[in-house]
């Protein structure tokens, strides 16, 4: 069979048997292509999910011995002497994804391997130089793309097989087509006002007079504009503009530098072995080639010299400029203090938290104080001020959904792709069809950023007569206009419903969202209760059962004593939110 790696439909060859790898190369909008050819589509090994989390713990580990070796190959490149949680602080997010994803990948064509039923496979050739990402935010873009994803699974199976299998040679060149951010992008801001643009100029400027070079940097902090005032002024410190320039200079490519890590004397696997040869070919032009633009811009920036603390809540992980500031910041003493900033602490266990943790000195959660020492108990800082007191001329059911990427990026305590297009979405169709008429009538689907997954016509295929919202529309407002939000994966959105008061069922598959041991006991009282659920079917004859009188289920005592155990963990509300900032902006 040949073996089919991504959705690039020029790597497919004609006619023969195709063995896809995965879900993620049959996109819905093809469907009238690939259904027609004779295939078989592996399944995901991440879909078992000890496999999973054991994938977790290996990559965690291969993350603490290549970073040691990727910080002296830097180190000897710049002529520098910094230790290694200055490399970790710059590089840590673009190494910690491309090791979950290569590795994925890995283990995905390690299985088609083992199958015996791969006889040929289909390269696209493309030069190195044009794969290695200048900086984060293009090495995002590229992490869940198929061409990038097609380079990467070609090295390995060149890398896992000598003989035995064909290589065909694609002569179409193909262009990577653009794709929506790695990020969840945020909602289009509006304009800003002649007279604040030049409110935030002058205030800038008495920054740069008045701000002592020991002052406390705040950069995107996550807070109300109103708190974010407040702790400035407590603080004594006027903002700075952080606008960062983007870096798209690819530089001449460092043949000398990028050579194989130095390996170690300790047994490596195939896979670690294999990672030493791609981490430094890989390894984006920014912190290599174009390393001295990075000391060039952060002058530029004309931010603190030497600041105490350094505060953020999202700048730390796509921005390179800003963690080059951050890595430079904590050599003269300065530390950085990360705001959470979505719903964590519920996962079993997530990479992206163990970036926060191992990036920063201090964490400000909203209420949970597991997984590290430097965990420090928090409150909800998304507070909008707005509390629900009873259903008054509320009517409608807000179903919230989860789009997902086709390719992995970290691994945390979420379905595999497979997963969430076999059953999660399965569930999410299933939800609405069981809804009695007059309910459904009153649904509206909220959608997210699409990532090629085709979401509203995979729903329309299975129901009919569906409201939608879409990623434009106001999730707050949609929210406050709700008589019961259906909260459907783990995140904030359950979150900020509770914080909110508004009358919440929360449904997703245990197995596929596994949480951390605070949380259990916890969702065990929401289970209780008849917030939470583990299947369509439970969540929607719990709603079929109270829609005619919700409040009366809401206010219970059982009720309201479960989400207040949950709102102290995940929501705290504050009596004194500045004086607790100003604490952790000062530790």
């Amino acid at each position: 069979m040949l073996l089919v790696t991504t959705a690039l439909e020029e790597a497919w060859g004609t006619d023969e048997e195709i063995l896809f790898l995965g879900e993620w190369c049959k996109l819905y909008e093809r469907k009238d292509i690939w259904s027609k050819r004779k295939s078989l589509t592996l399944s995901d090994p991440w879909s078992d999910r000890e496999r999973r989390f054991v994938a977790y713990k290996y990559t965690e580990k291969v993350y603490d011995t290549t970073i040691v070796l990727l910080a002296d190959a830097l180190n000897r490149v710049h002529k520098l002497n910094h230790p290694v949680r200055y490399w970790q602080i710059l590089c840590e997010p673009w190494l910690r994804l491309f090791i979950d994803s290569t590795y994925h990948n890995w283990e995905c064509i390690s299985d088609a391997i083992d199958s015996g039923q791969v006889d040929g496979t289909v390269e696209i050739k493309s030069k190195l130089e044009s794969q290695i990402p200048v900086d984060m935010n293009d090495f995002e873009t590229k992490l869940v793309s198929d061409y990038w994803n097609h380079y990467i699974s070609t090295l390995i199976i060149n890398s896992r097989i000598n003989e035995g299998i064909s290589r065909i040679t694609a002569k179409k060149k193909v262009v990577g087509k653009p794709i929506e951010s790695f990020q969840q992008q945020k909602a289009v801001r509006k304009l800003l006002t002649i007279g604040f643009k030049l409110l935030l100029k002058f205030a800038h400027y008495m920054g740069l007079i008045f701000n002592s070079s020991k002052s406390v940097f705040i950069s995107n902090p996550y807070l109300s504009k109103s708190n974010h005032l407040k702790l400035r002024i407590k603080l004594g410190v006027f903002p700075l503009i952080t606008t960062q320039p983007k870096l798209y200079q690819r530089h001449k490519y460092n043949k000398d530098f990028r050579v194989d890590l130095t390996l170690s004397d300790e047994e490596l696997s195939e896979y670690e072995m294999f990672l030493y040869k791609a981490v430094l070919k890989q390894i984006p032009y920014t912190y290599v080639e174009g390393f001295s633009d990075l000391k060039t811009a952060s002058e530029r920036s004309k931010w603190p010299k030497a600041p105490s603390a350094i505060v953020t809540a999202v700048d730390y992980f796509s921005s390179d400029l800003f963690r080059y500031y951050c890595a430079n910041s904590v050599l003269t003493g300065s530390k950085i203090n990360i705001i959470c900033h979505g719903g964590g602490g519920k996962y079993k266990y997530s990479d992206f938290q163990d970036i926060d943790f191992n990036i920063c000195d201090n964490y400000f959660t909203w209420g949970w104080s597991e997984y590290s020492s430097k965990c420090v108990q928090g409150f909800f800082i998304k507070d909008n001020g707005y509390r629900r007191n009873g259903n008054k001329d509320e009517r409608h059911l807000l179903h919230v959904t989860l789009s997902q990427f086709r390719y992995q990026k970290g691994i945390d305590s979420t379905p595999s792709y497979e997963q969430y297009i076999n059953e999660y979405l399965t569930d999410q169709t299933q939800f609405l069809n069981e809804l009695k008429p007059n309910i459904k009538k009153e649904a509206i689907t909220k959608l997210s950023y699409d990532f090629e997954n085709s979401l509203k016509n995979r729903i329309d295929e299975e129901c009919s007569d569906i409201r939608y919202a879409s990623v434009k529309d106001d999730y707050y407002k949609l929210a406050s206009n709700a008589k019961l939000v259906v909260a459907t994966y783990n995140c904030t959105t359950p979150v900020e419903a509770l914080a909110m008061n508004i009358p919440t069922i929360i449904f997703w598959r245990s197995n596929h969202w596994e949480l951390s041991p605070s949380a259990s006991p916890i969702f065990d009282k929401l289970r209780a209760c008849g917030v939470y659920h583990e299947s369509p079917e439970s969540a929607a004859l719990m709603i079929d059962q109270i829609w005619d009188d919700v409040d009366a289920w809401w206010q219970s005592k059982e009720v309201v004593s479960a989400c207040d155990e949950f709102r102290m963990w995940f929501c705290r509300d504050s009596q004194d939110p500045i004086g607790e900032l100003v604490d952790f902006c000062k530790m």
